[in-house]
């Protein structure tokens, strides 16, 4: 605690009921502070959520941030959207995941966050992109 009458920072003392008191009123309005925080958060969510927009996470491959505040929401990302096509055209061509992956990997597309694509990441897109 600080005094202002002679600018020193005193010690706790537990004996100090005071003080003590003071202390336990601080933390009881840190923690609602901060469930308040919590709770305009999760609305908010919630909020954008129910809205059909993208609410919480990364953005998938393809797709990015665009807008901003409460405008913000997922859009296309031009140079990863020719890869999602690519990954379309192959699969409706009849190719295999594996066999997709391949493909981009030696057509030099590469995915955001590997050093080459796995069949997983190429379903992923795909069943994401391709209606069922």
């Amino acid at each position: 605690m600080f005094t202002a009458d002679t600018d020193e920072v005193l010690r706790d003392d537990p004996d100090d009921l005071m003080r003590v008191a003071m202390w336990q009123m601080a933390g009881v309005f840190a923690e609602l502070d901060r469930r308040t925080t919590v709770k305009r958060m999760r609305d908010g969510i919630r909020t954008k959520a129910e809205t059909g927009r993208k609410a919480t996470g990364s953005y998938p491959f393809g797709y990015t941030a665009t807008g901003r505040g409460r405008e913000r929401d997922a859009g296309p990302r031009e140079d990863e959207q020719r890869t999602v096509g690519r990954i379309v055209e192959l699969r409706r061509a009849g190719q295999t995941y594996r066999a997709i992956a391949a493909s981009l990997d030696s057509e030099g597309l590469r995915p955001r966050n590997a050093a080459s694509w796995s069949a997983a990441a190429v379903r992923n897109i795909a069943l994401r992109e391709l209606p069922t």
